[in-house]
C-alpha cells in the first residue's frame, strides 16, 4: 500500500515538473530570475543536506533531491519558503524517528536508510515548481500558498504515517 502510494505521488510530482517545463515559456523572466539565484541557494543549502544525509534522516539520494529543492524554493520563494521547508524537515525527521519502532513492528518500515529521492520529490516538487514562479508579480500569492500548502501536506502524510 505504501508503495502504491508512493508510486502514485512520484507520478504527481514528475507531471508536476512537466507542467512546469511547460509553463516556464510563459513566466520566462520569472524563472530567469530565479535560475540566476540557484548558485546562492545550493552554497546555503549544501550543509543542511550534508547534515540530513549525516544524520540518516535522509538518504544519499536524498539529500540530492533534498538539495535541489531547498535550492528552488530558496532561489524562487525565499527566505520564508526555505525556512518553512526546514520545519517540516524538522517535524517530519521527529515524527519518522517517533514511530520507527512501531513500524519496524508491523513491517510498515520503507525508509531504512532515510528518505530516498522518491519520497523527498513526491512530497516537494511540486512546491519547487510553484517557487521558481514567486519572482512574477501575478501569480507570487499562488505560489507562496502552493508552497505552504504542499509542504503542509507533505509533513502531514509523513505525521500520520
Amino acid at each position: 500500500m505504501a508503495r502504491a502510494r508512493l508510486g502514485f505521488a512520484t507520478l504527481l510530482g514528475s507531471t508536476a515538473l512537466a507542467a512546469f517545463i511547460f509553463l516556464i515559456a510563459r513566466y520566462r523572466a520569472s524563472a530567469s530570475t530565479t535560475l540566476s539565484a540557484v548558485p546562492f541557494a545550493m552554497l546555503v543549502s549544501l550543509p543542511f543536506a550534508l547534515a540530513a544525509a549525516a544524520t540518516g534522516t535522509v538518504s544519499r539520494s536524498g539529500a540530492v533531491a533534498g538539495l535541489l529543492v531547498s535550492s528552488a524554493l530558496l532561489a524562487g520563494a525565499g527566505w520564508p519558503a526555505w525556512l518553512q521547508l526546514g520545519v517540516v524537515l524538522i517535524v517530519a525527521a521527529g515524527a519518522t524517528r517517533a514511530g520507527r519502532a512501531r513500524n519496524a513492528r508491523g513491517g510498515l518500515l520503507d525508509d531504512r536508510n532515510g528518505r530516498g529521492w522518491r519520497s523527498v520529490t513526491a512530497n516537494t516538487t511540486i512546491a519547487a515548481c510553484a517557487a521558481l514562479y514567486a519572482h512574477d508579480p501575478g501569480v507570487r500569492d499562488l505560489a507562496a500558498l502552493v508552497v505552504a500548502s504542499v509542504l503542509i501536506a507533505g509533513a502531514g502524510d509523513t505525521v500520520a504515517s
